[in-house]
């Protein structure tokens, strides 16, 4: 089997444990996340104000990572979400507050609307549906992600790439190929995992 087919199997059973993690998940995860986040402060620069931080709108069983996105932006840095333009291009950026109207883009995500800010962060924090022990996950299929980390590398664009999921999803070992990219931390409610 090809890496795209084993992705495709595995795609499916990921999407089931990260529901059934999200709806067996105890306490208040979102904060538990944020605290998580915030204790890798000083490795981020979070001390520094204006960070600038890329999250992510929660949708389907997704983590929420609002809570964080407000703690973030209390604390003085920029808050961007990802938007698709181009079904084959690196995602752009558009920033967010908490008073901010979004609207319906890409896939049914509530994104800020084309008039607002643009930007490159230099955080993203990222869904996903799997992740390995070599810090690669696996995503929806589109290769979004993936494309932007490495439009960023490949520039002069530093960035730090946050994974963040429930333990569950954690599995061994990914099917990989050369599209694929590495984060450098992953966070889930119960661990947080380095990979630089």
């Amino acid at each position: 089997m090809d890496v795209d087919k084993k992705k495709a199997a595995l795609r499916e059973r990921a999407k089931e444990v990260r529901k059934k993690s999200s709806k067996c998940a105890r306490g208040d995860v979102p904060n538990t996340l944020a605290e998580a986040m915030l204790s890798l402060s000083s490795v981020l620069g979070l001390k520094d104000k204006n960070t600038r931080i890329s999250a992510y709108w929660p949708i389907d069983s997704e983590i929420d990572t609002r809570p964080l996105m407000t703690r973030l932006h209390n604390h003085g840095h920029s808050i961007f979400l990802p938007v698709v333009q181009n079904l084959k291009s690196p995602l752009v950026f558009r920033r967010w507050h908490p008073s901010l109207n979004l609207v319906i883009g890409e896939f049914g995500i509530q994104v800020p609307g084309v008039g607002e800010e643009t930007g490159i962060p230099s955080i993203l924090i990222i869904p996903l549906l799997a992740f390995d022990e070599a810090g690669f996950r696996l995503g929806y299929g589109g290769g979004f992600y993936d494309r932007t980390l490495a439009s960023f590398r490949s520039s002069e664009n530093m960035v730090i790439a946050i994974g963040v999921g429930y333990e569950a999803q954690f599995v061994p070992n990914l099917p990989i190929d050369k599209y694929d990219e590495k984060l450098d931390f992953i966070v889930t409610e119960k661990k947080v995992r380095c990979f630089g």
